[in-house]
């Protein structure tokens, strides 16, 4: 996964209005695993979602379902 910006990570911007980060991304429907990387260098799983699975390094990775096509 890449760990930076440059590296290909996705940026998220902060909604004051919503008071929440967010990003915008087309997903093809299936379960995918993410972590959030805080200041490029502190890698955490999201703290506001409780589905998580092992991520092989003895922590884990928050899990988000897409149950539809983008559209």
């Amino acid at each position: 996964w890449a760990g930076t910006i440059a590296g290909g990570g996705w940026p998220l911007s902060y909604s004051a209005v919503d008071k929440r980060w967010k990003t915008e991304k087309a997903l093809d429907p299936g379960s995918y695993s993410y972590k959030f990387v805080l200041d490029e260098k502190e890698w955490i799983a999201d703290p506001s979602n409780p589905r998580t699975m092992p991520d092989g390094f003895g922590g884990q990775n928050s899990v988000l379902t897409v149950t539809c096509k983008p559209g």
